[in-house]
């Protein structure tokens, strides 16, 4: 229990702890799951590389023995040397091809860095609820003991009974109880909040929200997160690797070739062709165009999707404001109305379910606007996701 509280009121002090967004930049940075993704760029880069090298040329070399019908014999030799030579425009294609992979797994990168992000921040979202929502509890703490100090005045000046000292001590007890519970919650969710971030240590982070209430500020062009660049990525890969196939030959062989025979001499410089009679790459050519529009389309539904998501979100966000300011004018009235009470039970005037009433009212009031300051953060990290902003 003593060690819960200590931790509570390290979470919540400004004396210990970090601020997130620094937290959040060490997580980028050093988080095992990134630097692996981060490592897919670099391969990605060395097979575009590995995709553009030039095949080796061949060298064959004979001795040759000449026995004539009259007895005697002669040696000669051949050399010959050959080496692929791709046809005109074949080169552009391939680094083409080798630029589109390193492109996806760039994409693919930003898409994994963009959703830890997101993830971290709604984790840490979490755990600012629940720290403040402890301090809600400490903050009912402090209203029932008071309520229990007036409860036992007036019983010892004979205007209250036992049985209202007790009823008061329950709420206390009650709220107690609540808080206990509440510490061991801000201990699991801060736990998962270091097991996003994949980082070493513990540090104590300064538990406030990331954004304010207001409007979101959707962009006019709305979406340009990195899932939709990663699936324009992979339709430009595709599209890319269609038309490296888009040609019935790829390559031909230059060959030049000299012999020595015992009463001539031979240069020879020959050109080779595949025939193109079975395999055309027709195939291949089409298969990458068929993914590659099924790759556009895919993209476009996702677009739709979060268009209309992101639409959502932004009406959502305007009627959490609506009633946030509902809720803080109802605030207001009910700790004026809980002050009205406490003075009227000191004086008999009210009842002490009436003041436990306004006391209870007011608390979940604040409950209310705390998971309203909650959803807006968990909205406007669902807002940056899909606008592909890093605020």
């Amino acid at each position: 229990m003593k060690s819960i509280t200590t931790f509570l009121l390290l979470a919540i002090s400004p004396l210990f702890a970090i601020d997130y967004r620094t937290f959040e930049a060490d997580a980028l940075q050093k988080a095992p799951a990134l630097q692996s993704a981060k490592l897919e760029s670099d391969a990605a880069r060395l097979e575009g590389a590995m995709a553009l090298r030039y095949d080796n040329p061949s060298l064959e070399v004979e001795a040759s023995r000449f026995d004539t019908d009259n007895g005697n014999d002669d040696n000669g030799w051949r050399a010959n040397i050959s080496q692929p030579v791709r046809v005109f425009g074949l080169g552009d294609d391939l680094r083409l091809h080798a630029d589109s992979l390193e492109t996806v797994a760039r994409k693919r990168f930003e898409k994994s860095r963009a959703g830890f992000r997101a993830m971290l921040r709604s984790r840490f979202a979490a755990y600012v609820e629940a720290v403040h929502a402890g301090e809600l509890m400490k903050e009912e703490i402090d209203l029932a003991k008071r309520l229990e100090t007036i409860a036992e005045e007036r019983f010892k000046e004979g205007a209250g009974t036992r049985a209202k000292v007790m009823q008061a001590s329950l709420q206390r007890i009650a709220a107690e109880s609540r808080l206990v519970e509440q510490e061991r919650r801000i201990l699991e969710r801060y736990y998962d909040l270091l097991s996003t971030a994949q980082t070493p240590g513990k540090p104590q982070i300064d538990a406030v929200f990331l954004y304010p209430m207001r409007p979101a500020g959707v962009a006019a062009n709305g979406m340009n997160n990195a899932e939709l660049e990663l699936l324009k990525a992979r339709v430009g890969q595709l599209e890319a690797e269609a038309k490296m196939n888009d040609r019935s030959v790829k390559t031909y062989r230059l060959s030049a070739e000299y012999e020595e025979e015992p009463e001539q001499s031979i240069a020879r410089i020959g050109l080779g062709v595949d025939l193109p009679f079975f395999n055309r790459y027709e195939e291949e050519k089409r298969l990458a165009k068929v993914r590659a529009r099924q790759k556009a389309l895919e993209a476009e539904s996702v677009e739709r999707m979060q268009r209309t998501k992101l639409e959502a979100l932004e009406r959502r966000l305007h009627a959490l404001m609506r009633h946030h300011e509902a809720l803080k004018r109802q605030r207001r009235k009910q700790a004026e109305l809980l002050a009205l009470f406490t003075e009227g039970y000191k004086t008999a005037q009210t009842s002490l379910l009436d003041l436990i009433q306004a006391q209870n009212g007011l608390i979940e009031t604040k409950r209310k606007l705390l998971q309203i300051r909650y959803l807006n953060d968990l909205y406007h990290i669902q807002i940056d996701y899909l606008q592909g902003t890093d605020q």
